[in-house]
């Protein structure tokens, strides 16, 4: 008896270690949602890394459990689909809540700004999403939260000053290589960035320039920076930076164009900066959504903007060219119903524009880009576009040149009016199919959409082939750059051209 008491004593080690290696895994796979995954110890660690040596389909199916939470149920969801795996950070406020003002009316939806509020609910869509994982070994990609879009003035000395708030993304890389080995095993080529406000590109003028504004980054440490960039467009990007650009290197193959935060569905959450605030009844109950989009289309063309000092002469033009034409509208927030603020938009005139018109332009403004071609897109309103060096998103899962129409700018009076004459020369049946190309892809642009796959689930796939390229030693070139290549080289055949003349049923230009 004796020595079995002294056998279990020598073996009750064994077999606790045992039972720890063997249960880990399963544990770590079932934590709390928002709770980071614990590091298991040194010796278990390594009992681990044996056991997925010698059977890596199990390893495989581990990791599987590493997931946050089962994916939310929606509509045409691939039940098998793969995905990359997505490690989403969790910096200190001073990254994320801090940058946004007090009142966070930046992020409540009816705003012009909230338009540029991508990388707050980018952030709070992938914390739900089924590709998240909690465990930074199992990860593909790492998503770093840092709310460029916010409204405070770093500049007060309630945050620090100028100086530190010129240095928010030199500190924010020294927190994440505190972390771990992660950023410096790839040299942060497989961390993601959002740059959802126009203004964190800084001025191409001032390209080595940081301010207040840009957060810490400058145009070259954005546009040359290895980290993958999601932004709704690059500004002062030119037709020099479409060159040769491999993905992981720096240069337009490391930016993915992403959509416009725009409120066209109800979300079914509350943001997480908003629910210290109101609940979700509260903060959507004001929120209209547009009515079915309408079959029978009473204008032809129809455009709700001003007239802005940087796009004068061009907005100009086509005021008069609308004003002139019978069955065109201009509508002018300042002068007709309904006004419209930088805190708030009047959303029901836009609406009722976009639905009742066949055409809708979509002229630059302060930015190359605008949230105005995703509200149109959402309402079946055929975009008509100006600027062939614009980005558009996913431009390799759609089919973009089939939807907008894109036109010469005018320079004047009677350009305006060739535009106007060739959109009113199209077929009704020529609308209706671009119409129904709106409908099949416009839930790919949408945040919010519970049918699959919505802009998340797109960014998702672009992520994918994210980390193949880095492994790559070959140049990896992106193909939804290559149709932005290919507009501006048309864009010079298109000033010899003359009214009506088509190129490939897309183009077409004005004397």
């Amino acid at each position: 008896m004796r020595h079995f008491y002294l056998c279990l004593a020598l073996c009750a080690p064994c077999i606790i270690l045992y039972q720890e290696t063997l249960f880990f895994p399963l544990l770590l796979g079932y934590p709390e949602h928002g709770t980071q995954a614990q590091s298991t110890p040194d010796v278990s660690k390594k009992l681990w890394s044996q056991e997925a040596q010698r059977n890596k389909e199990t390893e495989a199916s581990k990791r599987t459990l590493r997931r946050s939470h089962t994916p939310i149920n929606r509509v045409n969801y691939p039940r098998n689909s793969s995905c990359p795996f997505v490690y989403v950070y969790r910096p200190p406020e001073m990254f994320t809540t801090n940058l946004l003002s007090r009142d966070r009316h930046e992020v409540l939806p009816g705003t012009k700004y909230a338009q540029w509020q991508t990388d707050v609910y980018i952030h709070e869509q992938l914390l739900r999403h089924k590709c998240r994982v909690l465990d930074p070994s199992a990860a593909d990609v790492f998503f770093t939260p840092l709310y460029l879009g916010g409204s405070a003035d770093l500049r007060s000395a309630e945050y620090g000053g100028e100086r530190r708030a010129t240095q928010v993304y030199k500190n924010l890389i020294a927190w994440i290589r505190q972390q771990g080995q992660w950023w410096d095993r790839y040299a942060g080529r497989d961390h993601v960035f959002v740059i959802g406000a126009p203004r964190a590109w800084g001025k191409r003028e001032s390209p080595n320039l940081s301010t207040h504004k840009t957060r810490g980054w400058s145009f070259n440490s954005l546009m040359y920076g290895r980290s993958l960039k999601l932004t709704p467009e690059i500004n002062y990007l030119n037709s020099h930076d479409l060159g040769k650009s491999c993905a992981g290197r720096g240069g337009v193959a490391d930016v993915q164009v992403i959509p416009y935060v725009i409120y066209e569905t109800r979300p079914d959450f509350v943001p997480t900066v908003l629910q210290h605030k109101r609940s979700s009844d509260q903060l959507w109950s004001t929120l209209t959504l547009p009515p079915p989009p309408s079959e029978r289309r009473h204008i032809l063309a129809y455009f709700y903007g001003n007239i802005l000092p940087k796009t004068a002469p061009m907005r100009t033009h086509l005021k008069n060219a609308m004003d002139a034409s019978y069955d065109t509208l201009w509508m002018n927030p300042t002068t007709n119903t309904g006004t419209s603020t930088r805190r708030q938009v009047n959303a029901s005139a836009v609406r009722e524009g976009t639905i009742t018109s066949d055409f809708c332009f979509v002229p630059p403004g302060d930015t190359r880009a605008s949230k105005r071609l995703f509200d149109v897109f959402w309402n079946l309103c055929i975009p008509v576009l100006f600027d062939t060096l614009l980005g558009l998103p996913f431009e390799n899962r759609i089919p973009w040149n089939e939807i907008v129409v894109w036109a010469q700018e005018p320079k004047s009076f009677s350009d305006a009016q060739s535009i106007i004459d060739l959109l009113r020369g199209t077929s009704l049946s020529w609308r209706a199919k671009r119409r129904r190309e709106m409908l099949t892809h416009r839930n790919k642009l949408s945040y919010f959409s519970e049918i699959f796959p919505n802009a998340i689930d797109m960014i998702i796939e672009s992520l994918a082939t994210r980390k193949s390229a880095i492994l790559d030693q070959n140049c990896v070139q992106p193909s939804e750059w290559s149709y932005v290549r290919a507009r501006s080289k048309v864009r010079d055949q298109l000033k010899t051209l003359k009214v009506g003349t088509y190129i490939n049923g897309r183009f077409f230009s004005v004397n």
